[in-house]
């Protein structure tokens, strides 16, 4: 069954239907939604759960190295990885070699949550996208890797962070 707001919005013509732009960001706002919903009751926010996955995912990485990868910069990264630290979900070390860089752990009960988090929001996004025919879904995740990873890696300047 559709919501209200689902039915009146497929009513009312679109002059952004075929931007890009507009598109993207507003599935993206839409999923960023969903997300925030499945991390708060953690006590996580988008970015904290990314950052806590992404190491979880990637045993000893610097900040620096993480903050590239996802795309954050060095104040943003730091204040993530602060609330983590803070929450016992991981820790930091100076890097073997550079006494600059520091190298960034999850904790066991870190990984633990970020393995709960990831089976609940894959489950979630599976029920998200029922109705989205699956060789659809998958070409939609293949093009924006491709974008992502591709063309638009390079594009904008890391100052802050998409997340």
């Amino acid at each position: 069954m559709t919501s209200p707001a689902h039915s009146r919005s497929a009513d009312v013509p679109q002059p952004f239907g075929t931007d890009l732009n507009w598109l993207l960001h507003r599935v993206g706002f839409a999923l960023g939604s969903f997300l925030s919903e499945v991390v708060a009751p953690h006590g996580l926010s988008i970015r904290t759960y990314v950052v806590l996955s992404t190491v979880a995912s990637n045993p000893g990485m610097t900040q620096l190295a993480l903050g590239s990868a996802l795309g954050l910069d060095k104040t943003t990264v730091t204040a993530a990885i602060d609330r983590l630290e803070q929450a016992g979900l991981m820790s930091r070390q100076p890097a073997p070699g550079d006494r600059r860089a520091r190298v960034v752990h999850v904790t066991d009960p870190g990984r633990a949550l970020a393995h709960q988090v990831q089976a609940e929001t894959t489950a979630r996004q599976a029920a998200l996208f029922a109705d989205v025919d699956q060789v659809d879904l998958d070409q939609m995740v293949r093009t924006l890797q491709h974008l992502a990873f591709g063309p638009f890696v390079e594009s904008a300047p890391v100052t802050g962070s998409c997340i």
